[in-house]
């Protein structure tokens, strides 16, 4: 079955190549999805699921193991209002997860809530319905039917592009989440659109004082795996990597600022909640992570690694008590430590901050305020400007 649809998948884009290269001229409106057309409909223990297009297009449909995901990829859509909740009332699929993946494919991540393997491919050419139908099978027979076609690029940049003139230390600014990974979600707000405001704003910030040039890791709501967060600091020749996201809990009364400095073990349980979070953006985005944590660990044997995490400590430390003094009133700014895979550069002291808490309401106001946002800037590039200054020391005294 798994070489019958990686062939369709073939075929289809070969046939639809011409419609793929148009929608990515500026002047060509994108496909639409339609919403009120599409379709979740339970057959038996499994499903039926029919996606509304406006037109026909390429498309490649697999599904992947551990946890069970049905993932379909098109070209860039036009999402038209389509929302996470329109699989509710279907048994079979526990979630949806949509957005741009790479520079040609959109993609859309079903988790499924049970094994699932795929029956039925087809598009509708008379409607323009992309037709899939999952019928249960055991976990077994799913594992050995799942798995990415092969040869498929995740890569979303090929290098992150330095704004600024002169020989000025380049400042990497990751918005956190972005295209297919919403991130944490409160009501209709999600962390992917609050990262990518801050750091807009932050680089306009950054840029205006002439002293920075600055690199953005994304500047549209495009996904960037976690690997290519660190690869394109690091290409860029960043002095620093600043990750920015914003925090969310299901219980107590949580609110501030978090900056998070890499270790190989969380400092407390709520920690290590956040980072199985952060860390498994990719795998459920709909990527097969197999040979990453070779990567990792190849990466964290670097012995540059030991005076990067000293630097990194130094900002870190110098971020969270700036915020405390200035922005966090009635709360307190942490500072912590955790194993966040975006840290993991041997050679660029990363810093992670977490804005605050979506999940509560004041936390969420400050971070949908302009004014609150300026101020928090002014903080970022005061601590950059003393950290600059206290790096240089540090190197000499560690090289003496």
């Amino acid at each position: 079955m798994r070489r019958i649809l990686h062939l369709i998948f073939v075929l289809t884009t070969l046939l639809s190549a011409a419609p793929m290269a148009l929608a990515q001229d500026e002047q060509v409106p994108l496909p639409h999805i339609l919403p009120d057309q599409t379709r979740f409909i339970p057959v038996g223990f499994g499903q039926i699921i029919e996606i509304a297009l406006d037109q026909p297009l390429a498309y490649r449909v697999f599904t992947l193991d551990d946890p069970w995901r049905l993932v379909v990829d098109i070209p860039h859509v036009n999402w038209n209002g389509l929302r996470p909740d329109v699989v509710a009332g279907s048994p079979a699929l526990r979630q949806l997860r949509f957005g741009e993946f790479t520079r040609e494919w959109s993609r859309m991540v079903f988790d499924l809530a049970q094994p699932l393997t795929l029956t039925m491919v087809e598009f509708d050419t008379d409607a323009n319905i992309l037709r899939l139908r999952l019928d249960p099978a055991s976990a077994s027979e799913f594992a050995a039917q799942s798995g990415a076609p092969p040869g498929l690029d995740w890569q979303v940049n090929d290098v992150a592009i330095i704004e600024g003139v002169g020989d000025l230390p380049i400042i990497a600014i990751d918005a956190g989440h972005g295209g297919v990974d919403p991130g944490a979600i409160r009501g209709y707000v999600l962390e992917k659109d609050l990262t990518l405001v801050v750091a807009m704003e932050l680089r306009d910030a950054l840029l205006e004082t002439g002293r920075y040039r600055v690199a953005m890791i994304r500047e549209a709501d495009t996904y960037v795996s976690l690997r290519d967060r660190v690869r394109l600091a690091r290409v860029a020749g960043a002095s620093v990597l600043l990750s920015l996201h914003a925090n969310t809990t299901e219980t107590g009364l949580a609110r501030g600022t978090t900056v998070y400095n890499l270790s190989e073990s969380a400092s407390d349980a709520e920690t290590a909640a956040i980072v199985e979070f952060e860390n498994r953006a990719d795998l459920f985005s709909g990527v097969d992570l197999d040979g990453e944590e070779d990567l990792i660990a190849e990466i964290l044997v670097d012995m540059a690694q030991r005076e990067t995490n000293l630097l990194s400590e130094e900002f870190g430390a110098m971020l969270a008590e700036n915020f405390n003094e200035v922005i966090d009133t009635g709360a307190i700014s942490r500072h912590r430590w955790a194993g966040f895979r975006v840290l993991k550069a041997p050679d660029i002291p990363s810093v992670l901050l977490e804005l605050g808490f979506m999940s509560s309401p004041r936390d969420l106001e400050d971070l949908q305020s302009e004014e609150w946002r300026a101020s928090m800037n002014l903080q970022i590039i005061a601590t950059l400007d003393q950290w600059f200054v206290k790096m240089a020391e540090t190197r000499a005294l560690m090289r003496n």
